[in-house]
């Protein structure tokens, strides 16, 4: 399991392989071999622009590029459409539109996985895919198990290449006042609403109240991504 100081530890990345190694890691303490985080751009002239960062098999990739795959990969079209995230279940992968794709990726070692979506800024589109070379039962627990904490370091993770990227908003642009930065510290800390109004000695609708607050400011959708945005930020430290 992560700890919130644990992805953290992306936002401390500077360059693009400091970033590919720790997101490798951090996928390995939840139990995957590989990790993928694909950012894709709509240009103002139409055109779209990929920025991957991948523990992928380079084979792999090289393959999957040459034979533009993204364009039918069905863990991509859902992403861009949908905020949930999509696991690699045998319904996906033995559908007959795409049986071929599934069956190439499993040759590379790449057999089941999970992929989640993030809206990032207007005009950009975020999903974080996590993989395993294997398949079964135990492949379907971990999975179910740990499909909170695959969302949160895909929270982490977009914060971090847009760290590195030099997007990240100006915090001088965002005010967020001393009591929903108490409560982004508290969520950050794992806390949950009843927990965080304990606390801080306010009702739980009071928490909500703040959270949804920070949320719009830090132009996020969840208190998940608006917990990454104000670390990235330096809003709230651990």
């Amino acid at each position: 399991m992560l700890r919130t100081d644990d992805v953290h530890a992306l936002l401390q990345c500077t360059t693009e392989p400091s970033l590919k190694t720790t997101l490798g890691r951090l996928g390995n303490m939840l139990g995957f071999k590989y990790a993928l985080l694909g950012v894709r751009k709509f240009m103002d002239n139409g055109q779209m622009q990929d920025h991957i960062v991948s523990d992928y098999p380079a084979e792999w990739r090289v393959h999957y590029d040459q034979n533009h795959y993204s364009e039918i990969d069905p863990t991509v079209r859902h992403c861009l459409a949908h905020s949930t995230p999509i696991i690699w279940s045998p319904s996906l992968r033995h559908a007959q539109a795409h049986a071929g794709l599934f069956e190439e990726a499993a040759s590379h070692q790449l057999r089941m996985g999970v992929s989640c979506p993030l809206a990032g800024k207007p005009g950009e589109f975020c999903m974080l895919s996590l993989a395993l070379d294997q398949e079964g039962n135990a492949v379907d627990r971990l999975i179910d198990m740990m499909l909170p904490q695959c969302l949160m370091l895909a929270c982490f993770a977009y914060e971090g290449i847009r760290n590195i990227q030099g997007q990240a908003q100006p915090s001088a642009e965002i005010e967020l006042t001393q009591r929903e930065r108490e409560a982004l510290r508290w969520a950050a800390s794992g806390k949950v609403g009843w927990e965080i109004a304990s606390i801080m000695r306010i009702a739980e609708s009071t928490v909500v109240f703040h959270l949804k607050n920070a949320v719009q400011k830090l132009k996020v959708r969840n208190r998940r991504e608006a917990v990454a945005r104000a670390l990235c930020l330096g809003l709230i430290t651990l």
